[in-house]
């Protein structure tokens, strides 16, 4: 059976041991300097996440599934899902174990896109500067939106915290919208010409590597 996109963490990121992998979000901005020095800044296009991820496998056991999937990945149209690639969940709760069988969900987005009001968390959940939020919207195709926290925020006796997310929140979304803390992704693909095919070392290890960019559709 053909594979469908976005490939899950399961069918493929997860398949590989990581040895190195790298996640921002990139920069959106043009800029000028005057001849009196200032520099003048200005926003276009959306800020997307991106990174290199750099894995490995056995020549004699993992190495052709990992060339068949990447090769896959390398046509037109093909995604993948990526998650942090240095803890699951909230610094707080790398685990998720906190949070257990609760379902936060976004009862309010404010009008500013970068304010949002969650609900559902466990009395006194911590979520710190730098955790991601993650949720899915829209369909045709679904997008998946990943944000990280900008403001540290510790819920109240009711399960209910208003934070700071960057990027900004994009259009398309609705009221009450399910959210994931643990394993939160977002949609990538692989960016043309970045692909280093494996390089089989003298014990059968091979290297490989490739860099991302988060896409929306």
């Amino acid at each position: 059976m053909a594979l469908s996109f976005p490939l899950s963490l399961a069918s493929f990121l997860d398949l590989f041991t990581r040895i190195e992998a790298t996640m921002d979000i990139g920069e959106a901005v043009l800029s000028a300097k005057t001849g009196g020095g200032e520099i003048i800044t200005s926003n276009f296009g959306e800020r997307l996440w991106a990174g290199r991820f750099t894995g490995q496998g056995h020549a004699f056991i993992s190495l052709d599934d990992m060339t068949a999937r990447i090769g896959l990945l390398r046509k037109g149209g093909a995604s993948f899902l990526i998650r942090n690639p240095y803890r699951r969940g909230p610094a707080a709760d790398p685990e998720g174990t906190i949070l257990g069988a609760a379902t936060p969900q976004i009862t309010t987005f404010n009008a500013n896109n970068r304010d949002i009001t969650i609900s559902g968390l466990p009395a006194g959940y911590v979520l710190r500067r730098g955790d991601l939020i993650g949720w899915t919207y829209l369909t045709g195709p679904t997008r998946y939106a990943l944000h990280r926290v900008v403001t540290g925020v510790t819920a109240n006796g009711s399960g209910v915290a208003t934070t700071e997310i960057d990027p900004p929140v994009r259009s398309g979304h609705a009221t009450p919208q399910s959210i994931t803390l643990v394993n939160p992704v977002c949609k990538a693909v692989i960016v043309p010409g970045s692909y280093q095919p494996p390089a089989v070392q003298r014990d059968g290890i091979a290297t490989f590597s490739f860099a991302w960019w988060q896409t929306l559709k």
